[in-house]
């Protein structure tokens, strides 16, 4: 019960009477003691739930660190065999081999080169999915990027007498990532040759679009896509039919390109006819800023020098890797390799012989290669020798990372011979 009571007063301020109520408030009461408990079991359920969601995002946190790890350690373990079946392929393609031996000998550097191609692909498609994907994009000059991606597809194109045909201006520039806009090209110029007929046309063609994109066409001439099977154009793995034929592919490229145009902002898109041909093309934004020319492709080709013999210092706990640089650098005569299999071996060789260029392996047994391009940093000795990072690890986080703590450059095996020595002759 709710009491209410005042005095009500003469003119002098005497109290003559009292004027009261007395109101039954039960239910008011029992509203209030409800949203009290209401109140309670929400705060409850709110502590709850946000526990829950914390355990959720812990677990997820630890779920993509999980696959970070999972997919470094996936590209080290598979880049690690591939370093000796590539680098050993290129050795004996240099040797006096009867041709027939040549011949089989370019088939096993062919199927390596397109293993490492998947390898690659199949890591990309993983980053992507698990959020890990870097994409820095830069203006970028698009005649720079298609002549690259053309120069590197070439050898599709001659093997099928395919002729090429640029109408893209020169002075364009679009925003993307100049690595992944090279890998989209590449796709799209192989894709173009490897469907096309013997004898015919690949067109490419930019187009400004009013919402200030930019649209670039890669147009062939091959037998177009049947409507039936173009909703699984940009599906992983989806070959259309393709694998019971004899050209080559996996069915990542397409999904792979479209991810990472989506990924810088672009759009992908395609229309084909049936007999005629197909056309794919990717929008990017355009940009007036000055964009920066890539560099040219290297050529295979001698480093030549009059220097005296140089040392060169390799680290490497794996013997097939150890002998593959050895026989790589036996293709420079000025060139002498000392070599150790662990860290603090490794130390020691280079306070004795004061190498010109040092290579180092990452994982070491024991001293991994972080600890050793420390202590040669910090030693008098050696602190002015250049260190060159050759490793399995290549996932970008890994090369940032070398590249961060000092190494003077980062390879990544599978090593081309001619990279390798270019590299070297570098530093010397």
């Amino acid at each position: 019960m709710l009491s209410r009571g005042e005095a009500v007063r003469d003119a002098d301020g005497k109290p003559v009477r009292m004027v009261g109520s007395i109101t039954d408030i039960t239910d008011l009461k029992q509203a209030e003691e409800s949203l009290k408990v209401l109140n309670e079991q929400l705060e409850t359920r709110v502590k709850q739930r946000t526990v829950e969601m914390t355990a959720a995002r812990d677990e997820a946190e630890r779920a993509n660190r999980a696959k970070s790890v999972f997919l470094s350690r996936m590209s080290h373990e598979l880049r690690t065999p591939m370093n000796a079946i590539l680098g050993f392929s290129q050795l004996l393609e240099y040797e006096s081999l009867p041709p027939h031996q040549l011949v089989y000998v370019q088939e096993i550097h062919r199927a390596g080169d397109y293993l490492l191609e998947l390898i690659n692909e199949l890591l990309d498609l993983a980053r992507i999915e698990s959020r890990k994907m870097v994409i820095v994009s830069q203006p970028v000059n698009l005649a720079a990027a298609i002549n690259t991606a053309t120069e590197i597809t070439q050898p599709l194109m001659n093997a099928k007498q395919i002729h090429l045909i640029n109408q893209c201006p020169t002075g364009e520039s679009v925003l993307a990532d100049p690595t992944r806009l090279r890998q989209i090209l590449v796709n799209l110029l192989s894709n173009a040759a490897k469907y096309n007929l013997s004898g015919g046309y690949i067109n490419i063609s930019c187009h400004d679009q009013s919402n200030g994109f930019l649209r670039l066409c890669v147009t062939d001439t091959g037998l177009g896509i049947p409507p039936e099977k173009q909703a699984y154009l940009f599906k992983p793995f989806e070959r259309l039919g393709a694998e019971f034929t004899e050209v080559e592919g996996t069915g990542i490229g397409l999904a792979l390109s479209k991810q990472l145009t989506e990924l810088m902002g672009g759009q992908v898109g395609f229309n084909s006819t049936l007999g005629e041909g197909s056309t794919f093309w990717i929008e990017l934004p355009l940009t007036a800023e000055a964009a920066n020319t890539e560099k040219p492709i290297p050529q295979d080709k001698a480093i030549i020098t009059g220097k005296p013999q140089q040392t060169v210092l390799y680290i490497e706990d794996n013997a097939a890797n150890l002998r593959l640089v050895e026989a790589m650098l036996r293709q420079q005569s000025h060139l002498k390799l000392i070599s150790a299999t662990h860290g603090e071996f490794g130390l020691e060789l280079a306070r004795r012989y004061k190498p010109q260029v040092i290579l180092l392996d990452i994982h070491l047994p024991g001293m991994d290669g972080y600890k050793v391009l420390e202590a040669l940093k910090t030693d008098p000795i050696t602190r002015d020798i250049p260190v060159i990072a050759l490793s399995a690890d290549a996932m970008p986080i890994d090369i940032d990372r070398g590249l961060q703590a000092g190494f003077i450059q980062y390879l990544t095996k599978p090593v081309k011979m001619d990279v390798l020595h270019e590299t070297i002759a570098r530093y010397l």
